[in-house]
């Protein structure tokens, strides 16, 4: 079985990278339960700015990663 370590070598960033997205990935996640309990008992739900902020930001580190990911690999 291939590891993560092996694909990505020993460079720091990238595990930087992939641990911020899954935070993101995680808060985004609680947002959005706390949006569909208070819709689930027919309350007005607040605003989906949190949970729209929290997919940008999980979105752009996802992008970084990306970009960062073909810059090692690609040249």
């Amino acid at each position: 079985m291939l590891s993560i370590q092996k694909i990505l070598g020993r460079d720091q960033k990238f595990y930087d990278l992939l641990e911020a997205s899954a935070q993101q990935a995680d808060a985004s996640v609680h947002h959005l339960i706390a949006l569909l309990e208070r819709l689930e008992q027919k309350e007005s739900p607040q605003s989906l700015e949190e949970f729209v902020r929290s997919r940008r930001k999980d979105k752009q580190i996802t992008q970084e990663l990306t970009e960062q990911l073909c810059k090692t690999f690609i040249t």
